[in-house]
């Protein structure tokens, strides 16, 4: 096999094998995730102990200095249908990782962010109204302020224009 080919193995047997160019003439603007890196043990110096402003283990920053976009789908949680119900950044135990641990993560590498939302969170019940959880992630990853269990219906019609202070004020 080729240097510069690499086969990645997807699910139902399926192989996709991608040709690369040189290494030196590469860019890097696709997640090629090294799949060692699957729990968030490999990321944290401790993932049931998270703590301070800087738990990040540096030889997985180093691993992972070269890529611009970070998928998140095994580390979040998949089984939250509220907000509320979600791993919060306070929580020593991150499996799952807080969104807010994701957003840190990605800021610190200026990586873009790709995540899962957890599918019991959208419903049809909410017809053309937009999913809560998914509201609140947006308002988190924007201003970096949780509106946790505050009420978001007063303030649909003017999100879009709303500061970190606008949503502190209303009670995030």
């Amino acid at each position: 096999m080729s240097p510069n080919r690499i086969l990645m193995p997807w699910a139902l047997g399926l192989v996709l094998a991608l040709t690369l160019p040189a290494a030196a003439e590469m860019e890097l603007a696709t997640n090629f995730w090294n799949m060692a890196w699957q729990r968030p043990a490999d990321a944290f110096w401790d993932c049931n102990a998270v703590k301070g402003d800087d738990p990040w283990n540096p030889r997985f920053l180093r691993n992972i200095a070269i890529y611009r976009a970070f998928r998140f789908m095994d580390w979040g949680d998949h089984t939250s249908r509220k907000w509320t119900d979600r791993n919060p950044r306070a929580n020593p135990k991150q499996n799952p990782v807080a969104y807010e641990w994701m957003i840190d993560l990605c800021n610190r590498m200026n990586a873009d962010m790709w995540i899962t939302i957890p599918h019991p969170s959208i419903n049809r019940d909410t017809g053309d109204q937009p999913c809560d959880y998914v509201v609140r992630l947006c308002i988190l990853a924007k201003t970096g302020v949780d509106m946790k269990a505050v009420e978001l219906k007063p303030h649909l019609d003017r999100l879009a224009s709303m500061t970190a202070e606008d949503f502190i004020a209303a009670g995030g």
